[in-house]
């Protein structure tokens, strides 16, 4: 698992993702911040859903309409991450190809933040990389474990948190 040496607990979500929460801050890494008690469900959902997109995101091939996993771990069934990611790989002929990693290393960050709405800051360590169907790698794109920031809108949904947008966003990454 690349790069995680910072005090906390690792899941495996499925192979080659995992999931860092942090059991103590990091003074070295101001991404390391432990969450609270009240934000369990909340990185439970966030983990649910960057399961079910990995997954299908690196069958090959690609089905680009979400799947099972997808649609009910995200507010409009996974089909913006379909419309932006998944359609237009299946139509390059590219899956997402796991063997290098991708640590998720979420923080619930306490401002904005609503009974009903919360915000994931992620500054993950992604080694993945869309791959063409015969696992070369599409012209242009190099391998290597990179920290890739992402902004998760987490919303209370009939009871249940779930994500509902994923952005990529600098901000994530302090």
């Amino acid at each position: 698992m690349p790069g995680v040496n910072s005090a906390g607990e690792i899941t495996q979500l499925l192979d080659g993702v995992w999931i860092f929460v942090a059991t103590e801050p990091d003074p070295a890494d101001a991404n390391v911040v432990p969450p609270l008690p009240e934000d369990a469900e909340i990185l439970a959902a966030y983990a649910e859903a960057q399961g079910a997109y990995h997954e299908q995101a690196s069958q090959s091939p690609l089905d680009p309409q979400p799947g099972e996993a997808m649609q009910a771990s995200f507010a409009d069934a996974g089909q913006r991450l379909a419309d932006n990611v998944l359609i237009p790989e299946r139509e390059a002929g590219r899956h997402l190809d796991l063997s290098d990693g991708i640590v998720l290393r979420p923080v619930v960050v306490a401002d904005p933040r609503s009974e009903t709405e919360a915000f994931i800051f992620d500054c993950q360590l992604d080694g993945t990389v869309f791959v063409n169907e015969d696992g070369s790698l599409p012209e242009g794109t190099t391998r290597g474990v990179r920290e890739f920031p992402q902004i998760a809108s987490v919303i209370l949904q009939d009871g249940e948190w779930i994500v509902d947008r994923l952005t990529r966003d600098e901000r994530a990454c302090v």
